[in-house]
């Protein structure tokens, strides 16, 4: 397969992609800002550039985060572990293994908007939403290797799991043992409910404008800023952090 071909499966699939020389824009790019699923425009780029690598544009762009394990590096796979110990087990989802010995666990975003953050999880671990990218199989890593899909993790043969609410928790700065409910209470409740998460996590110390961010994305995923009149969701979160200090 060449890697036009890889491209164009890749767009197919779901993924935004641009190309790259190792894991860097080629010159003249914007990165992921460039990152396209348009097979016209892929197949100029490949055509152009038939040995470049195949970056994948994370976040919004794909649906798609990236947890990204450096398992080269000491004490990345021990953090992982210590996660899973933690908050429990990562579902099956696709993995690709680095030209350089890394794991990719690729999951689903779920139209969350998340930050690309970059050793908050833990030695080794960095995670790729809005704003980031990874190099994806079959791209030449610039040891020499390529980029592969781990044939038990193939995505082909398995689905792409959603990116675990944890994880969630801690890229945008909650504290994880700060329960984060999916759907969310009734809409009759969320007000309350928003305002007992903010004041819980703000009893776990956590810096104040991180717990700004992670409200407001909770708010986004329970559906009220819809229905933000007057910047009340802003004014209930201030004033929960006023009433926790």
């Amino acid at each position: 397969m060449t890697n036009l071909d890889a491209a164009l499966d890749l767009a197919r699939s779901g993924w935004s992609v641009f190309p790259v020389n190792g894991k860097i824009p080629l010159p003249g790019s914007h990165g992921c800002l460039d990152a396209t699923r348009d097979e016209a425009k892929i197949r100029e780029l490949w055509t152009k550039h038939p040995e470049a690598g195949i970056a994948g544009a994370t976040g919004a762009p794909s649906g798609r985060v990236v947890l990204d394990v450096d398992s080269y590096k000491p004490g990345a796979d021990e953090a992982l572990s210590d996660l899973e110990a933690k908050h429990g087990a990562l579902p099956l989802t696709p993995e690709a293994i680095t030209g350089g010995g890394g794991r990719q666990l690729v999951f689903r975003s779920n139209g969350h908007r998340l930050p690309s953050v970059n050793g908050k999880l833990g030695i080794g671990l960095d995670f790729k939403a809005d704003g980031g990218y990874v190099v994806l199989p079959p791209s030449p890593h610039p040891n020499g290797r390529r980029y592969e899909w781990n044939l038990a993790a193939h995505p082909g043969e398995i689905e792409t799991a959603p990116i675990p609410e944890w994880i969630e928790a801690l890229v945008t700065g909650a504290p994880a043992d700060v329960e984060i409910r999916a759907d969310g209470p009734r809409p009759g409740e969320r007000h309350a409910a928003l305002r007992d998460w903010t004041m819980r996590a703000a009893a776990k110390g956590l810096p104040e404008a991180d717990i700004r961010s992670a409200a407001v994305a909770l708010a986004e995923r329970w559906g009220m800023l819809a229905e933000n009149r007057g910047g009340e969701v802003e004014s209930l979160i201030v004033g929960a952090l006023g009433k926790a200090q």
